[in-house]
């Protein structure tokens, strides 16, 4: 089975068709308007509810020193704090502790049989 293929060139006078490459180009580039102005409403839509949160947590209850949860908790922490630097000041006036030796196996010659 053979077939014969001809090769010829045909002269094109008519300039090629750039728009549908060039639309083609500026979809691939993101340069799509309607898809950018979805991104922007999006992105506009998003910073306004960040915003409106911010707002919302300004609004909040702070805590107080009328606040008797936190005069409590206030009060725990100063104890704490003060328990700490007692024991400290202690530590501090106590003798350090010598070097520890260990005392020697008993049963043994005191010879080291092992090279660790």
């Amino acid at each position: 089975m053979e077939s014969e293929l001809d090769f010829t060139e045909q002269a094109d006078d008519t300039p090629p068709d750039t728009s549908a490459l060039f639309n083609k180009v500026k979809t691939l580039l993101g340069l799509d308007n309607k898809k950018n102005d979805q991104k922007f409403a999006d992105q506009a839509q998003a910073i306004e509810l960040l915003a409106n949160q911010v707002a919302e947590l300004g609004k909040q209850e702070v805590p107080s020193a009328d606040n008797t949860q936190y005069t409590t908790i206030k009060a725990a922490h100063d104890q704490l704090q003060a328990d700490f630097a007692a024991f400290k000041t202690q530590m501090e006036g106590e003798d350090k502790p010598k070097k520890f030796t260990r005392q020697a196996a008993a049963g043994g010659t005191g010879q080291a049989l092992a090279d660790c």
